[in-house]
């Protein structure tokens, strides 16, 4: 899996990152789904 999760998210041993980091581990590869994980805190920079 070629991911470069520090370019999506600046934190990524936030809530998010580590949410998404659990799931890659645990196997899991559908985009939409590890998208589903994040925190409904986070927002895009401007």
């Amino acid at each position: 899996m070629n991911l470069q999760l520090h370019r999506v998210i600046s934190d990524i041993t936030g809530t998010t990152g580590l949410s998404i980091i659990k799931a890659i581990v645990a196997g899991e590869c559908n985009p939409l789904a590890l998208a589903a994980l994040k925190d409904g805190r986070i927002k895009a920079e401007e």
